[in-house]
């Protein structure tokens, strides 16, 4: 509902605060478009309709998911180093893309990709961060994934383990069921299987 609000107020071209586009190209010393800082948020609504995914990438995009790096500035935690390897500061960019075990994470997950698609991937962390250009089913597929991949990380993150493949893969696999029910009750057959039906299960 929240992200149906947004993705309403962006379409009627309504201006928006720019303030977290800012400090995003600070943080990873890069330039973004108005029209890319837009295709961010249209990325997230169109990638997927499980709200509880889009709204992950709502809080990532602003900048309000919380991290160690916050929880030390709060004084609520003695290090802000990461929940994972304790080698860096818990910034966005280590925790979803830098950090040692989750670029295992990441490159196990798309050799399987591989394996079960076809597809050879390999995103870049800006790529990661916001989400693929959606010119395709393949790319809503993939925005997808990449969602999903980050909810996870961030939840055994919340929960203090270690990410691990084959829960990823069975958290996955239970998206896609959501996401076939859904298409059932909404008869849209169609765009499930044009999403989904490259991997094979």
């Amino acid at each position: 509902k929240i992200t149906k609000f947004i993705h309403q107020k962006m379409t009627e071209k309504l201006p928006i605060d720019l303030t977290r586009k800012i400090k995003w190209e600070s943080d990873l010393n890069i330039t973004i478009s108005e029209d890319d800082w837009l295709g961010f948020f249209t990325n997230m609504y169109e990638a997927t309709i499980y709200n509880k995914l889009r709204f992950l990438q709502y809080r990532l995009l602003h900048r309000t998911l919380v991290t160690n790096v916050q929880r030390f500035k709060w004084g609520t935690l003695e290090t802000d180093v990461c929940s994972f390897c304790g080698m860096a500061p818990e910034l966005y960019s280590h925790l979803f893309y830098k950090c040692e075990f989750v670029k295992i994470l990441w490159t196990r997950f798309f050799v399987w990709l591989a394996r079960r698609s076809g597809l050879k991937l390999n995103y870049s962390m800006t790529e990661i961060l916001f989400g693929v250009k959606n010119n395709n089913s393949t790319d809503k597929l993939i925005n997808t994934l990449i969602l999903i991949i980050k909810q996870y990380i961030y939840a055994v993150k919340c929960q203090r383990r270690m990410p691990n493949l084959n829960e990823l893969l069975k958290r996955i696999y239970k998206m896609m069921l959501v996401e076939r029910y859904l298409a059932g009750k909404n008869n849209k057959w169609h765009f499930f299987n044009e999403k989904w039906g490259v991997i094979e299960w």
